[in-house]
């Protein structure tokens, strides 16, 4: 046991504590929740062959990213939208915190304060961009990492299966993770390699036995990932870089405890950084105290074990690649440096879970983590509770719009977190709502079927004028579509000119089915007199 451990119950008090904001409201609008639920339905809604579908979206080969709608499509077959996507978070908001616990308590030596600095990370910025699947990956990491740390290369034939069903799921949860996996393997067998030349038979052999075993473990993961990569070719765009000043303002802002509200949060996130500031400087000032009294500096320095030191080591290796390592490059590739700054922290809070403090140490500690974490959680919850009636306004709306229509969003808003809200129009119905960014991409589970999509129109307007944009092939028959969902906002970003060719449109052929009180959400529903003489 470690110098200081709390009981047990405190931390799974915190753990209900923070689901709080996921728990309490209808919805947890996040930027791509909306999308994943969305595609998530028309998954089952293909999968019983619904004819008016099959026109417009088809399946994409088995991929990455698709482990999160598998989990949807399935709760969707027992419960609303809503309690389909609070499973999936919960999955994630208990599971990661309490594998990152276990992946700490496997060492003799841990102590578990530090388990407590895991919470204000399961809100970041990643999670309210809508990455379910990397977040779920992450559940998965930490849970095989836990056990390949406790089987400690004592692997049989049920250990290897189990193993290799934990990073087939990690794979198919998201791709970045399962590759840090196969890193973090890699540099923990380097102080294996010498058994590989060890004039032992019996080490030798001991060596390539646990090295099959490793790699049967990673076989179906890495077979995903290799044809993944080899059929997704790179893009010819450029790399984009992260300056490194703003990355040193990432480092001491905590930029992965952050969600939602940067200006409030950075008052409590300062004092994460302050913490560990504090914690490093306490063992700095031991270690060389204890250097300047040694009697052989030269062993004193050479009884740096890889094993005790392991998480200082991975921590390391992610703060170079923060600031060496693109932060994007092309559309498969984006906010790595996000994903690389979250594994540096968490890596680095687990190494100095290993490390013995001050019992005063401990309390401050304690004491810092989760007054930080709860006054966090209050802003999480309010902003919530802010959105959540936006996207409870959209569902309501969705009521007006008749099954497997199409539907075209208008969003006359610049706030990030409506990139995709429209989606909430289709979580509880089918429908085809052409703002779908899933659709154009290669790697989730549903695309465009681009043969038999229809030439839609909206009104007399195409998409070729630049206002509004959707998917459409402009050999098949015309169509026009059949509802246009407006939401304004404060911040209106939609111009002039393209505010009025969409309101002639509607003036012209639509009729108004929904009006939201505030007036932000309206929804037209075409006119059945609409005219489909078209200059095509």
């Amino acid at each position: 046991m470690g110098i200081y451990n709390y009981p047990i119950y405190f931390f799974y008090i915190f753990l209900v504590i923070n689901l709080l904001p996921v728990l309490v409201f209808k919805f947890f609008p996040t930027v791509d929740g909306p999308a994943h639920l969305y595609n998530s339905r028309l998954i089952l809604e293909l999968a019983r062959q619904s004819g008016p579908l099959n026109d417009y979206f088809i399946f994409n080969e088995i991929s990455p990213n698709w482990l999160g709608h598998i989990i949807l499509s399935l709760s969707l077959l027992i419960f609303p939208a809503n309690i389909a996507e609070k499973c999936l978070l919960l999955i994630y908001f208990i599971g990661f915190p309490i594998s990152f616990r276990a992946y700490i308590r496997i060492r003799p030596d841990h102590n578990s304060t530090l388990t407590y600095f895991v919470f204000p990370f399961t809100y970041s910025f990643l999670l309210f961009y809508g990455f379910y699947n990397f977040h779920l990956g992450l559940v998965f990491f930490f849970w095989t990492l836990y056990l390949w740390v406790k089987y400690n290369h004592e692997f049989t034939i049920k250990r290897t299966f189990f193993l290799l069903i934990l990073t087939t799921l990690m794979c198919l949860s998201h791709l970045f993770v399962f590759a840090v996996f196969i890193l973090i393997v890699s540099i923990s067998n380097i102080r294996e390699l010498p058994d590989l030349v060890n004039p032992y038979k019996e080490r030798r052999k001991r060596f390539l036995k646990v090295l099959i075993h490793q790699i049967l473990a990673l076989s179906i993961g890495l077979i995903i990932m290799i044809k993944f990569i080899l059929t997704n070719a790179e893009e010819s765009t450029l790399p984009t870089y992260i300056n490194p000043s703003a990355l040193l303002k990432w480092l001491m802002q905590i930029q992965p405890a952050k969600g939602i509200v940067y200006g409030k949060e950075d008052i409590f996130t300062r004092w994460i950084f302050i913490t560990l500031v504090l914690l490093i400087s306490y063992l700095l000032y031991y270690k060389i105290k204890r250097f300047l009294a040694a009697k052989s500096k030269i062993n004193f320095l050479l009884n740096f074990g890889l094993r005790r030191n392991f998480g200082l080591i991975m921590s390391i290796v992610f703060l170079v690649a923060l600031f060496i390592v693109p932060d994007s490059h092309g559309a498969a590739v984006g906010l790595v440096s996000s994903r690389i700054i979250l594994f540096f922290f968490l890596f680095l809070i687990a190494w100095l879970s290993t490390k013995k403090f001050h019992t005063w140490l401990h309390i401050l500690a304690f004491v810092i983590i989760n007054y930080v974490n709860i006054a966090l959680l209050d802003i999480y919850y309010s902003a919530t509770k802010d959105n959540n009636f936006l996207a409870a306004e959209i569902s309501k709306a969705s009521r007006e719009i008749e099954p497997f229509k199409t539907v075209l969003p208008a969003l006359n808003s610049d706030y990030w977190l409506h990139g995709h809200i429209s989606n909430y129009l289709g979580i509880d119905r089918p429908m085809v709502i052409l703002e779908n960014y899933e659709a154009t991409l290669d790697w989730f589970p549903l695309k465009w079927n681009s043969n038999k999509i229809p030439n839609l129109y909206f009104g007399k307007m195409s998409p070729e004028e630049g206002c509004l944009s959707w998917v459409r092939n402009i050999n098949n028959d015309i169509a026009m579509i059949d509802y246009v969902f407006i939401l304004n906002d404060e911040q209106e970003i939609l111009s002039e000119d393209c505010a009025k060719k969409i309101s002639n449109a509607l003036n012209e052929d639509y009729l108004e089915v929904y009006k939201s009180e505030n007036n932000k959400i309206l929804v037209y529903r075409l006119n059945s007199n609409a005219s489909y003489t078209l200059d095509r």
